[in-house]
């Protein structure tokens, strides 16, 4: 498990069935941060054991960050329907307020449930408006996992339990 010191960054480098793989960590090459180096190389190693490619880093945004550039995305995604792209941007006013600088890999469908609380009880919306909100966060959601801000979408995540029960 040989860790190089590459322009003060640790890089890590292992044979795996025949064939060399390489990364930088993106960490400091200091006697510190050696573990951390380790523990990538290791599950870098463990992903291709298990035939599944390392999943990637996720990078912390606050949802208020994260907000703009997904309703930029929206309005040219959206831009044959604009009334679809208006009904978004009205939903995330709210949003926004409720998730404000909260990490959006930390929002999970514990928070997605409280928002609907706060959403019927602060707000005293209707039901329409409320899936019209969810819909939007769904979207959200979708956009974040591809731009590595989240795993997964708490609102399908929701959803799928609710569709396997037979209650």
């Amino acid at each position: 498990m040989p860790l190089r010191n590459r322009s003060g960054v640790l890089h890590y480098h292992f044979l795996f069935d025949g064939k060399w793989y390489g990364q930088t960590t993106g960490l400091a090459a200091t006697r510190r941060n050696e573990t951390a180096a380790r523990d990538q190389e290791t599950e870098h190693r463990q992903a291709l054991r298990e035939g599944r490619s390392k999943p990637p880093r996720i990078l912390i945004r606050e949802f208020n960050d994260a907000a703009k550039p997904f309703l930029d995305w929206t309005a040219t995604e959206h831009r044959a329907h604009p009334n679809t792209y208006r009904r978004i941007v009205t939903s995330f006013a709210s949003a926004k307020e409720f998730f404000g600088r909260e990490p959006v890999s930390l929002i999970d469908e514990a928070r997605i449930e409280s928002y609907k609380t706060w959403r019927v009880k602060e707000n005293e919306v209707r039901d329409v408006t409320l899936r019209h909100d969810l819909h939007a966060l769904s979207k959200f959601f979708r956009y974040a996992i591809t731009q590595h801000w989240t795993r997964e979408n708490p609102i399908h995540s929701r959803t799928k339990t609710l569709s396997a029960c037979t209650c």
